[in-house]
């Protein structure tokens, strides 16, 4: 009698123990299953027009918002028989006056670039003379500035910024592994995330190799500039400050500076 219990006590918690065995497997499973579907990766949905063009209007507003700036680099310059590199610092207000201080890798102030909606200052101290043109669109590469374009167009081209509010017709085209839409004689590549990734611009492309996200603002870190097919400027930007305001932003001419009229 003992005995036939004590089986029956077997069967029993053998059952019991089968239950529960089967209950934690259910349990694992479903869980292994949860954790399957909430790994994969969901779809990619397609790339079309408008959300690449959405994605590429947010950022470029979003540059827009900036007001006062403060933004460091250097720049590797490639001509006929000359490599240099230089440091520089672009600062001042979007909408007023802009500077850009050129150095040498040892911190040398080389030459002094300042303009505004009126006029245009170049000051160069160790040679203790000043230029200045009432033209500020003025192209400065002749006049010593490492980059080939005016003053304001610099500026935004380091900061990859094109103005919305003179922003023509866009005819925007979908490639296989590239994202292109004209702006009447200009050409832009962009990145799938709607961050310039190419400018045409005349006989120039400016690629944007590298972007760096900032407190607030996504900015290039690594720029080439290529005049056609060969490369006269590597930029590596290190910095973008945003929340920054300047007691004075003009240059102050010593009072023996020779000045020129560009």
């Amino acid at each position: 009698m003992k005995c036939l219990d004590f089986l029956g006590t077997v069967q029993k918690n053998s059952t019991y123990g089968n239950l529960v065995m089967k209950k934690i497997f259910l349990n694992l499973l479903i869980l292994g299953m949860g954790l399957f579907f909430a790994c994969t990766p969901k779809p990619t949905p397609p790339l079309t027009k408008s959300s690449l063009w959405n994605k590429f209007i947010q950022h470029q507003q979003q540059l827009n918002q900036i007001s006062y700036f403060y933004l460091k680099g250097s720049a590797h310059v490639k001509k006929a028989n000359q490599n240099h590199r230089v440091i520089y610092t672009c600062f001042g207000q979007i909408k007023g006056i802009l500077r850009v201080d050129i150095s040498s890798s040892l911190g040398q102030i080389l030459s002094m670039w300042q303009v505004d909606t009126k006029k245009l200052l170049a000051f160069f101290p160790y040679e203790n003379k000043a230029f200045i043109s009432d033209n500020p669109n003025l192209n400065l590469s002749n006049w010593g500035y490492p980059l080939p374009f005016d003053l304001k167009m610099s500026i935004n081209l380091l900061l990859a910024k094109i103005n919305l509010d003179k922003l023509p017709e866009i005819n925007l085209k979908i490639k296989s592994n590239q994202n292109i839409f004209t702006l009447k004689n200009k050409k832009i590549v962009l990145y799938t995330n709607g961050l310039i990734k190419n400018i045409y611009f005349k006989n120039y492309k400016i690629s944007y190799l590298a972007y760096e996200l900032n407190t607030k603002y996504i900015y290039p870190k690594r720029i080439c500039i290529f005049d056609k097919d060969k490369l006269i400027l590597k930029i590596f930007q290190k910095e973008l400050k945003t929340k920054i305001k300047f007691q004075k932003l003009n240059i102050i001419l010593p009072k023996k500076t020779i000045i020129f009229k560009m």
